[in-house]
């Protein structure tokens, strides 16, 4: 999955009922349920996040990280 969105700029996200949907350029489409596990945190670009995380988009000046998402589909 990581590298269908590598170099992609993310346009859009929005929340579709507990589904928080990421819209990449090329029409990509990553959703995201987060159950009652999961958790995104959104912080400094470059800071390493701990543990094990499911997932982490990089920005120039933000990254976003994902935790025990349950639910992740491309």
């Amino acid at each position: 999955m990581g590298e269908r969105l590598d170099g992609r700029r993310l346009e859009r996200v929005r929340a579709v009922g507990k589904n928080l949907l990421l819209e990449f350029d090329g029409g990509l489409v990553l959703r995201s349920h987060l159950r009652m596990h999961g958790r995104w945190r959104v912080e400094a670009a470059g800071s390493k996040p701990f543990g094990r995380p499911w997932l982490v988009l990089r920005g120039r000046l933000r990254q976003a990280v994902l935790w025990n998402g349950p639910v992740l589909e491309l």
